[in-house]
């Protein structure tokens, strides 16, 4: 057999002989380049964005500063949750808790408007609404299935 052909049977890859490996990395900075993109065009629609909106630039960069501040605290302690805990353990209940506060700022003011007209308290519509998202927090986490280790 020559140098270069496959046996019967053997199966290449859909990069040939590539080490899978760096296919992974050439994604993963495929995938970075566009999010970092998306990531930093905050500037590119800032004007947009005050014009549309009718924004004071000191609020509208102060709320860019606290997403970003945010960011580089919450990165290394992510970063430390992944390596000990693995990615699957740490991205999957965060992207339950980004959609859980996702529903939650999309129903917050229909809620608290409700809960508003119904109390006529600011107060008490606030307290209102953080216990009706906790309830339906813990209702979520009640009906979750789960393992069950038996032992």
């Amino acid at each position: 057999m020559k140098d270069g052909e496959m046996k019967l049977g053997e199966k290449a890859g859909p990069f040939g002989d590539a080490y899978y490996g760096w296919i992974i990395v050439a994604v993963a900075l495929i995938s970075m380049v566009f999010w970092f993109g998306i990531r930093t065009s905050f500037s590119v629609f800032y004007v947009a964005l005050l014009e549309d909106f009718a924004w004071s630039r000191a609020g509208s960069a102060g709320i860019q500063s606290m997403a970003l501040i945010t960011y580089t605290v919450l990165s290394p302690i992510v970063g430390g949750l992944i390596d000990r805990f693995g990615p699957r353990s740490v991205i999957c209940p965060g992207f339950w808790c980004l959609l859980y506060i996702g529903i939650g700022g999309a129903l917050g003011s229909w809620i608290g408007g409700y809960l508003f007209d119904v109390t006529q308290s600011y107060q008490w519509a606030f307290v209102l609404a953080i216990a009706v998202f906790l309830l339906f927090g813990l209702f979520i986490w009640i009906a979750a299935p789960r393992k069950i280790h038996k032992g």
